[in-house]
């Protein structure tokens, strides 16, 4: 990835064309949380619309910290959802993880969400970037994706690595997640489907990575399958802890 001007330029997938359909729906319908799609320039590079502020990247930034920072990317995710809520994409349509019809009940999701897939900006997060994993999905996965991120539901060494100066009470920012979006997310489930998030991960790891479909190869050259189970591990000896406080 690469800055040109009030441009981003980034490798393009067999996905890009269905992500560039997703960002120029949500332009369409006014919603500013996205970069717009500019289209493909002479080195087969996607041009992407580039957002000031900061990544949220490690140590976080004070306002992925605070609750008013985690609230307003609650908020944002839920603007998102509502953006997108009538996005039929093409039938034939390839996303990464190839051609998948909606669902009952679903809409085309980020789902990779978490604070270094957003930008940062005076203290709240007002965009969501890094759309190649999109695609036909639960809206509250992305809620309960968001929310392992975000908490986050990792162990004590890794909210440390985040900037936190002290342990945060999981449980509490997790209730805010589930305050601020509201449509029936609670705590219990939004741990539920991080865990079935996890697990699926790893499936697709060992499946697509030892076929040798990119990223899932590279995912299992890095082992990356090995972290997400211990990720996995402490998230079902900790249900306690983010549930109940």
């Amino acid at each position: 990835m690469v800055r040109v001007g009030d441009t981003v330029r980034r490798t393009a997938g067999r996905w890009t064309p269905a992500v560039h359909a997703l960002l120029r729906h949500l332009e369409a319908k006014g919603f500013a949380g996205a970069p717009r799609a500019l289209g493909i320039d002479a080195r087969g590079r996607e041009i992407l619309s580039y957002i000031a502020g900061a990544p949220g990247t490690h140590p976080w930034p004070r306002a992925v910290r605070a609750d008013t920072g985690l609230a307003s990317a609650v908020r944002l995710v839920a603007e998102f959802h509502d953006a997108v809520a009538d996005f039929a994409p093409d039938a034939d349509v390839e996303w990464a993880d190839g051609p998948v019809d909606l669902g009952p009940g679903q809409s085309v999701c980020h789902r990779d969400l978490g604070p270094r897939n957003m930008i940062w900006r005076d203290g709240k997060a007002v965009a969501i970037i890094d759309w190649d994993f999109a695609g036909p999905g639960d809206p509250l996965d992305d809620v309960a994706f968001l929310a392992f991120t975000s908490v986050p539901m990792r162990d004590d060494a890794y909210c440390a690595a985040c900037g936190f100066e002290e342990v945060p009470d999981r449980a509490h920012r997790l209730r805010l997640i589930c305050e601020t979006y509201g449509r029936g997310a609670t705590p219990a489930d939004l741990v539920t489907r991080a865990e079935r998030h996890h697990q699926t991960d790893i499936e697709e790891i060992e499946t697509f990575g030892a076929q040798g479909v990119p990223p899932w190869s590279g995912f299992l050259e890095q082992k990356l399958h090995h972290s997400i189970r211990e990720m996995l591990l402490w998230l079902q000896a900790n249900r306690r802890l983010l549930v109940s406080g």
